[in-house]
């Protein structure tokens, strides 16, 4: 059987390896078109390429050791020894993965994929060509745009079921995401909003009571006087639907019709007349406050998702409300589009979670007003990053940002390098550069060759 000269030619790589230094800033951000503090570089032929190499940082600079007996000397004669990475070589490139070594000193920094075009471009040459970086996402990654992290709660690559789901992300945050506003107590009342006439008082002094025990309204004297204000503004509201005609009677609070129009529930804690509320009513109430849709109506492919609170009595709205024997959803939410991606921010300030549809192509992330989501950081790009479905897969491109897109990689970790995809790592203040370009044949011969005196020749 005869084989081409295509299929028996193997490839081989050079390895390069660059570590560069950059200053940062309060945030522990880089700025990667200023100017490198420190860099160092090294290049690994083919034929060093056998076995297991271990990046080392030493006195600031890069070296790299071969093997693990190599190894386990250097570590004995060094008192600090800083392991970045390991490298195992492949037919596509090399693998970088974690040096998963018992006995030595973990690295206290955090460690972060970078996405920069700006970053690849310095690596490359100030004038070389600046070219898109992109990264596929799965659930639970960390995104990091400027100061904004966002974490992957859900991807979905097809059509569900059930949107039960999101109430549950909703309702149960990440980790690492920021309580924020949400009252404490607000989560023992997220179960199933109360429907009966019975369940609370129908006065209005029981409603002002309400609001005088609640946290906010306790001490007159630890409150500014706008909420003084406001308190006596809804006192003086409620006093207006109260009268001994209609105190009684179950009537929507937002329509003031009662429930020949719809179903009325009872979706929070106020009493009396401000009780009830059509489900319809509150629906499109709190869906027009959300942004789900338009002007015209349409469904947005990208918005951001909240756990609302009544703007009377401050108690969270719930999940699901029961209306007569049946359980039904709230928000009356309708699947996005797929393929789409649930986002949750954990250092806004703000609790919720971004639903960001790709079905009718890339979704946007920046700090300017065109993107669909939108970042309020200085510290986010305008136009920072897009996100789009490739191949079966969630593709996060960075657009020539500022600061770049970083993923946090936690131990242990395997990344391919191949061809023309090169490998950035930010461990604090340094950013460690692995890329793989093949080379011919004959120039890896000339690099094995035994000859001590060998000249150089320009091929």
């Amino acid at each position: 059987m005869v084989h081409s000269k295509k299929e028996s030619e193997t490839k081989v790589y050079n390895i390069h390896v660059k570590l560069m230094t950059f200053e940062v800033d309060s945030s522990s951000l880089i700025d990667f078109e200023t100017v490198v503090q420190k860099q160092s570089s090294l290049t690994i032929p083919p034929y060093k390429q056998g076995g297991i190499v271990y990046l080392v940082k030493k006195d600031g600079i890069v070296i790299s050791i071969s093997g693990d007996e190599e190894l386990q000397a250097y570590l004995e004669s060094s008192p600090e020894p800083i392991i970045l990475a390991k490298l195992e070589s492949n037919d596509k490139g090399c693998v970088v993965s974690d040096p998963g070594l018992h006995g030595t000193p973990e690295l206290s920094e955090k460690r972060f994929k970078i996405v920069s075009s700006r970053l690849a471009r310095v690596v490359a040459g100030r004038y070389a060509k600046l070219k898109p970086m992109s990264v596929v996402i799965k659930e639970g990654d960390r995104i990091e745009f400027g100061r904004i992290t966002l974490v992957v709660r859900y991807l979905a690559h097809h059509p569900v079921e059930s949107l039960d789901y999101i109430h549950e992300l909703l309702t149960h945050s990440s980790k690492d995401a920021v309580q924020g506003q949400m009252d404490a107590q607000s989560h023992v009342d997220d179960a199933i909003g109360v429907t009966s006439p019975d369940a609370t008082s129908t006065t209005v002094d029981n409603l002002v009571e309400h609001l005088e025990t609640d946290a906010s309204f306790t001490d007159a004297e630890s409150i500014p006087d706008k909420q003084l204000s406001q308190k006596n503004d809804i006192q003086r509201k409620m006093s207006l639907f109260a009268s001994p005609s209609d105190v009684d009677q179950k009537i929507c609070r937002i329509c003031l019709e009662d429930e020949s129009s719809g179903p009325l529930v009872v979706p929070c804690k106020c009493k009396g007349s401000m009780k009830y509320v059509h489900l319809s009513c509150v629906r499109q109430w709190v869906q027009g406050r959300l942004k789900l849709n338009d002007e015209n109506g349409v469904p947005n492919l990208s918005y951001f998702l909240q756990n609302l609170s009544c703007e009377l009595c401050n108690v969270a709205y719930p999940s699901y409300v029961e209306v007569g024997s049946v359980v039904t959803e709230f928000l009356g939410l309708e699947e996005p589009d797929h393929p789409y991606a649930v986002l949750e921010p954990t250092n806004t300030g703000t609790t919720g979670l971004h639903i960001v549809s790709v079905a009718n192509g890339a979704t946007g992330f920046g700090r300017g007003s065109r993107c669909s989501v939108v970042l309020r950081d200085i510290s986010v790009s305008r136009a920072h990053a897009i996100l789009e479905y490739r191949n079966g897969q969630f593709v996060l491109e960075d657009r020539g940002s500022k600061f770049g897109t970083l993923i946090q990689v936690d131990s242990p970790f395997r990344m391919q390098v191949d061809n023309d995809s090169p490998f950035f790592l930010k461990i604090g203040t340094d950013v460690l550069c692995v890329s793989a370009k093949p080379t011919r044949m004959h120039e890896s011969l000339w690099c094995c060759s035994p000859k001590l005196n060998a000249v150089r020749m320009a091929i």
